[in-house]
Order: structure tokens, then sequence, then C-alpha cells
């Protein structure tokens, strides 16, 4: 009897270890925060993702100053990168600039995207991708060599 107990036990925990250590499916969310003299940024990632590929992406960055000068500077740089991706379907961008941030709002459908224009039009992106599709460790993995920290959902 201890015997089928004990074997039970240690299936019940090989089964929770998988769900919650194993997720295939969800959404991860990274956020970073950097502050410096004179602007600070806020940046959060949520990440949908289907057997470890990434479907969707939506960011939010926010930078925040009292110089103005400085985030006309950001919000130029910001509009000149994101430009390329105007027209370009299944990718859009908009950044605002109130008061004292700017606030940049991105939108990523990967499961519609063309990929091979995505890359034609930046070589760099490129990189995100294994066979057309990104794998979510892959994301995980960029977010957080740039100081992003990710919790699942």
């Amino acid at each position: 009897m201890k015997k089928i107990i004990l074997i039970l036990v240690i299936i019940f925990t090989i089964i929770i270890f998988i769900c919650f250590f194993n997720r295939s499916s969800g959404i991860m969310i990274c956020t970073y925060r950097n502050s410096a003299d004179i602007y600070s940024i806020d940046t959060m990632y949520k990440v949908s993702y289907n057997n470890k590929i990434v479907d969707k992406v939506y960011t939010k960055e926010e930078i925040i100053s009292s110089d103005e000068d400085l985030l006309k500077e950001y919000k130029f740089t910001l509009d000149s990168i994101y430009s390329k991706y105007r027209n370009f379907d299944n990718y859009s961008n908009k950044v605002i600039l109130e008061k004292n941030k700017i606030i940049s709002i991105t939108n990523i459908n990967y499961q519609k995207l063309d990929v091979d224009e995505f890359i034609r039009i930046d070589k760099n992106n490129k990189n995100l991708f294994d066979n057309k599709k990104i794998k979510i460790n892959n994301l995980k993995k960029l977010y957080k060599a740039n100081g992003a920290k990710c919790i699942y959902k």
C-alpha cells in the first residue's frame, strides 16, 4: 500500500512539474526600467505564444523627462525607426508625445506577418527567426540580455 501511495505521489509531482515548468502556450510579460539624471525609461513586452512559438507581441515604451528637447529628439528617432514599417501589414506602431513623456506602442502579429518582407525591410530582423518562426525562449533571452525581467502568466 505504501508503494502505491509513493508511486501516486511521484506521478502527481511529475504532472505538476510538467504543467508549471514546461509551458508550451501562454503569455510572457517582460518589463524593463532604467533611469538616468535627465530621463527614465519604462518598457513592457507582452508576448503570446503557442507551442513555444511567438504569435503576437505588444510593446509599450515610455520615456519620461522634463527636458522637452530631449523628448522631441527621441520622438524624431523613434518615428524614423518605425517609419519603414508604416504600411506593413500585421505591424503597427504609434509614437505619442505628451507633456513630459513619449509613449511608443507597437503591435506585431507574427502569425500573419510576411517574414521575408520583414527581413527585407531590416536585415537585422533575420536574427529573430528560425525557419520563419520565433521561439519564445529565444525572445526571452533577447529581452533578458537587454535587462528585462520576464514572468509567465
